[in-house]
């Protein structure tokens, strides 16, 4: 078979051929780390609870942040807006349902040295970090008892919820 192949293609289309297969290799890796991501951290249920239905229009922007969602750890995983109404959620696994968390679902924001931990109300864990410039833009939305300065060694990064197996 490998004769035969050989001998009909032309030097070239050997690695046009091997070059197709590892790029869609790739791309059905990727979609399927999507597919699984969005299952397991229960994506489709936050979207629902927290429906983003119109524009959201603009805000302050923070890029690749990271986050936890469900039992999914997103290193650098989220695009975040802060905005009137809330704040706005675009997971890179999720990237076509962003959700809109209004501030009344905001339970805590921790002070960390070089970062914000932002631990939304929901059943399970859903928390993302912020840089601590993000801090005035929060602000004015959120009570001042929501907003709390920790130290290093007062409380672990993940906050443990009853539903999250251990």
């Amino acid at each position: 078979m490998h004769a035969i192949l050989s001998a009909s293609m032309s030097p070239g289309t050997g690695m046009i051929l091997v070059f197709c297969a590892f790029a869609a290799f790739v791309f059905i890796m990727m979609f399927g780390i999507n597919f699984f991501s969005r299952k397991m951290s229960g994506w489709p249920a936050i979207a629902g609870r927290f429906k983003m239905t119109d524009d959201p229009g603009a805000g302050e922007s923070y890029t690749r942040q990271s986050g936890i969602v469900g039992n999914i750890e997103c290193k650098r995983g989220f695009n975040i807006h802060i905005l009137q109404q809330g704040i706005c959620l675009y997971p890179t696994f999720a990237r076509r349902t962003p959700c809109l968390i209004p501030w009344s679902a905001v339970r805590r924001v921790s002070i960390k040295d070089a970062s914000l931990l932002v631990v939304i109300d929901y059943e399970k864990s859903f928390e993302f970090f912020l840089p601590t410039e993000a801090l005035p833009t929060l602000q004015p939305h959120l009570s001042g008892q929501l907003i709390q300065k920790e130290s290093e060694k007062e409380k672990p990064l993940r906050e443990k919820h009853p539903d999250d197996a251990t």
